[in-house]
């Protein structure tokens, strides 16, 4: 899965290599019940209880960035390309309907936890910093947030103002996230990172520690320019974990 900026859409393929040439399917947008006007982004895929969900970040007005705000997408069905999508919400911190992007999920001794990208704001703005919750259920939002990172974290300057794109890795007794830092529109695109220990409480600040140098940044060698938004899964064998990213020629 991917932005497109005009619906949720997903490819399948039983290699990498084979999603070059795998036609991409539409699983939700416009016209669809519950469905947003547009700038969708960011959408990312899970299994949780044996059901799929689908996270993405889309515009209620137009697309209004105003309006991006994240949102769940339900399939009880064993098929995640079968045409069975249910729209369950949008995900609302406790304490306001705040400008938000990029959510995305971890489980931790049985329960679910939300982190995302967000402002205190109903509109974008800056700072833009990453925020966790504790979930009642796949949609629901049960405490208040926790901010985990903001921009001017890491070393260096933040070129525009932005920490966004937390992606969760649980490996090795510990739970790993990392995120975006500086515009995606710039060079300066990276990932930083936090860490915690797993027996420690996420939503206590103190559990994490950061990282105060980035983890990814561009390469001119290979010419992978602000690299950022990313994802991780698992190699064919299941011994390794592997990235995805995007970045710029």
């Amino acid at each position: 899965t991917g932005t497109t900026g005009g619906n949720v859409s997903m490819k399948r393929s039983t290699t990498l290599e084979g999603l070059k040439g795998t036609s991409i399917v539409t699983i939700f947008g416009p016209g669809d019940p519950g469905a947003q006007a547009g700038a969708y982004w960011a959408p990312e895929l899970f299994k949780l209880d044996g059901k799929w969900y689908i996270y993405y970040t889309a515009a209620s007005i137009g697309v209004d960035e105003n309006t991006q705000r994240v949102y769940v997408l339900e399939n009880t069905n064993s098929d995640p390309m079968s045409d069975n999508w249910v729209f369950k919400g949008q995900i609302t911190p406790i304490d306001g309907d705040h400008w938000a992007i990029d959510g995305t999920i971890f489980e931790k001794d049985g329960t679910l936890y939300y982190t995302w990208s967000g402002t205190y704001q109903t509109y974008v703005s800056k700072p833009q910093s990453i925020f966790i919750a504790k979930m009642s259920n796949p949609w629901t939002i049960s405490s208040n947030r926790i901010e985990l990172a903001s921009p001017g974290s890491v070393n260096g300057y933040n070129n525009g103002n932005v920490t966004e794109g937390p992606e969760v890795l649980v490996a090795n007794g510990k739970i790993f996230m990392t995120y975006s830092e500086n515009g995606c529109w710039t060079p300066d695109y990276r990932i930083a990172m936090l860490h915690m220990n797993i027996t420690d409480d996420p939503l206590n600040i103190s559990s994490w520690t950061r990282l105060t140098s980035p983890v990814f940044v561009s390469n001119s060698l290979v010419q992978a320019y602000g690299p950022g938004h990313h994802s991780f899964f698992k190699s064919p064998d299941g011994n390794e974990h592997w990235l995805a990213y995007h970045a710029t020629t």
